[in-house]
């Protein structure tokens, strides 16, 4: 396997530029199209809310 990340990670568009949140760990069905939490995932706040 290569040096490229394997995960997958919540990120956000804003005025100040792409922030990136941890690797989604809590998650099932994401390639799917179906996700749902099956755990306990933190996610980012909204920036612009």
């Amino acid at each position: 396997m290569g040096d490229d990340e394997n995960t997958i990670r919540e990120y956000q568009i804003g005025e100040r530029g792409i922030t990136l949140g941890e690797p989604l760990t809590g998650f099932q069905g994401i390639l799917r199209g179906v996700p749902s939490l099956v755990g306990e995932a933190p996610l980012l706040k909204r920036e612009d809310a």
